[in-house]
């Protein structure tokens, strides 16, 4: 398994497990995030096929060209919707190898017929076509049509997908990174709230001392007060929710057990309503507790990430080093490298 490839499951599984992801993120760009995965793991699939296609159907050589350029197009945009979806800078036609391989893309099977070259500051019409007799497992040329400096260009496979997974791979870790900072962020801010100190204790003593019989006064007296103390437990889980935790916990189940409590409030004034309010109780007890066990489990949660690799980020540095320390080759040579010049 590649480098690049490892970094993208890192990402996937990051996305999946993060809390802040489902708590800081909205649905449209979760939605966006999972949908660039997908693509880059289809697209990572095509390129990776395109010998097999040569092999075992020569006569479809052109398709295999025309579906490899796009392939690693769609990357370069997958990566990019990554990108912005976290916040992060990448601009493909900022690095020469990813703005190449798209000018090699635009000419030859995305807009062949009419498309444009950027030469000395200046934009010419251009239009390609694949030389059907150039294609092999390695490669393939294409001849440029252009208002100046026209002429053929060659692609290789083996440095297209080098040098692409060079290019996107250090982008990529550049995400997980941003992942684990946002990530240790927060897990720190649910420490800091003290989840666990706030609502575990005492939730099972407000339980028990519900249960009482109705026809003491003083027990039921005493059991409304408690019954007022659990809503305002649950209204401060729920004001936690909404300005730090972002949704963390689930406004509709605090509000079925806050609803629980007023109609087991009203039992406390009918007597003959005692074995109701048994079972009512104990429903209550159980749904109070699972949501003090929510609670705990985020505190539990963050602490547990800062003290696991993931937060210490161990894993990828390998990965960081591999990548920036890969050869540059040319991925295309010929007419269309004089249009870009490397940093």
């Amino acid at each position: 398994m590649s480098t690049f490839w490892e970094v993208r499951e890192a990402i996937a599984e990051c996305i999946s497990q993060f809390r802040f992801v489902e708590a800081e993120l909205s649905a449209k760009t979760r939605s966006r995030l999972f949908g660039a995965l997908d693509a880059l793991r289809d697209a990572n699939s095509a390129v990776r096929a395109y010998p097999d296609a040569i092999t075992n159907a020569p006569s479809s050589g052109v398709l295999a060209c025309y579906g490899f350029l796009q392939a690693l197009y769609v990357m370069q945009d997958a990566v990019k919707c990554l990108s912005e979806s976290l916040g992060v800078k990448f601009d493909p036609h900022a690095n020469p190898d990813t703005a190449i391989l798209r000018s090699a893309r635009n000419v030859s099977v995305g807009h062949p017929a009419l498309s444009f070259r950027h030469v000395d500051g200046r934009k010419h019409d251009a239009s390609g076509i694949i030389l059907h007799d150039s294609i092999t497992e390695e490669g393939f040329a294409v001849y440029v049509y252009s208002q100046v400096d026209g002429g053929q260009f060659d692609v290789s496979y083996e440095t297209s997908i080098d040098n692409s997974e060079r290019v996107l791979g250090y982008q990529l870790l550049r995400l997980y990174r941003e992942l684990i900072r946002r990530e240790k962020s927060h897990a720190n801010r649910l420490i800091a709230l003290d989840l666990r100190g706030k609502f575990e204790k005492g939730a099972g003593y407000l339980c028990e001392k519900l249960f009482c019989d109705l026809r003491d006064g003083s027990r039921t007296v005493q059991a409304r007060l408690h019954l007022k103390m659990i809503r305002e437990q649950i209204g401060g889980m729920v004001e936690l929710s909404g300005k730090a935790l972002k949704g963390a916990l689930q406004r509709t189940e605090a509000i079925s057990v806050i609803k629980a409590t007023r109609q087991i409030e009203k039992m406390l004034m009918t007597p003959e309503c005692q074995e109701i309010f048994w079972v009512a109780c104990v429903g209550l007890r159980q749904e109070f507790k699972a949501l003090v066990e929510h609670c705990v489990c985020i505190d539990r949660s963050a602490r547990n990430f800062l003290s696991s690799d993931w937060a210490r980020n161990r894993a990828k540095r390998r990965a960081f080093k591999e990548l920036q320390t890969r050869p540059v080759v040319e991925i295309v040579t010929g007419v269309l490298r004089s249009d870009y010049h490397r940093a």
